[in-house]
């Protein structure tokens, strides 16, 4: 990854985590979002089903490893705790073709689905001068 300055752009959002009140946690903040832009990355939430259950992916994952193409990089992930047939992985890509390559080597274990996001602070800071679109309402049910 690039780095600005010192600091990648990850280290600066966990320094933001850190200390909350502080003014340099503003400008890591604005260096985060300015820094996500310039290096056009698109963080996304990767939601995985896993269809014959999790001990295939983990198969296939400990003979050839996560498979990610170039510019892909995978960030964490969680497991849903009850089933375990659940994967939630933040991922970070220069392209989002590149997600669907990736998904293509796992396609015949796993439903996926992708999901832009951006950080809360950037959210927050956005939606100060762009608000979301409101969604559309919904009639009650009866």
């Amino acid at each position: 990854m690039k780095r600005l300055g010192s600091a990648t752009p990850w280290a600066l959002l966990r320094r933001r985590r850190a200390s909350p009140e502080s003014s340099a946690t503003a400008r890591a903040c604005k260096t985060f979002t300015v820094a996500t832009r310039i290096l056009s990355l698109m963080l996304v939430m990767v939601l995985e089903r896993f269809r014959h259950g999790p001990a295939p992916v983990y198969e296939r994952a400990a003979a050839h490893g996560r498979m990610l193409p170039h510019g892909l990089r995978y960030i964490d992930s969680w497991i849903e705790d009850r089933t375990r047939n659940r994967c939630f992985q933040l991922m970070e890509a220069d392209d989002e073709a590149l997600l669907h390559e990736w998904a293509a080597k796992w396609e015949d274990l796993v439903d996926f689905q992708f999901i832009p996001v951006i950080s809360s602070a950037e959210a927050a800071a956005t939606s100060r001068t762009h608000p979301p679109p409101q969604a559309p309402s919904r009639a009650p049910r009866r």
